[in-house]
């Protein structure tokens, strides 16, 4: 996915989480309504949390791959442990694996915090679901 498809799969999420709004005097229809809008958003969420995780995770296994491949080719050249390191690290920056690894985590955090927002709204609306019920209970 390009950083520019990213960037509008954010601004969607993010449009899309502060448009669920859980006011104070709620009712039990909008509380219904709203989990379902949940519901939906959840699901969409999930599917492109699975993506970002998967990628995050592969970038990181390139990235430790990569730096163990090159750490032990500078060893065979006869470099230090110190030195091979740091050579195989300066080649992980030239070759922007860093890079791709922090964006990928960027992604799945973004992903999990979704996620996270999302689970705590329905949580609430279950809550306040519960207090309409007690309180019609004891009306009557």
């Amino acid at each position: 996915m390009t950083p520019q498809e990213w960037t509008q799969k954010e601004e969607h999420y993010e449009r899309l989480v502060k448009g669920i709004v859980i006011m104070p005097n709620i009712s039990e229809t909008d509380i219904k309504v709203l989990i379902s809008h949940i519901d939906n958003a959840l699901t969409e969420a999930y599917f492109d949390y699975a993506r970002a995780k998967t990628a995050y995770e592969n970038s990181e296994r390139r990235e430790k791959t990569f730096t163990r491949d090159y750490f032990v080719r500078y060893k065979n050249e006869g470099c230090s442990d110190r030195m091979a390191d740091a050579q195989a690290v300066q080649k992980a920056e030239t070759e922007n694996i860093y890079y791709v690894l922090n964006e990928t985590r960027r992604r799945f955090n973004f992903m999990t915090a979704v996620l996270n927002t999302l689970n705590a709204k329905r949580e609430m609306l279950i809550t306040d679901s519960g207090i309409l019920k007690l309180e019609a209970s004891l009306i009557q």
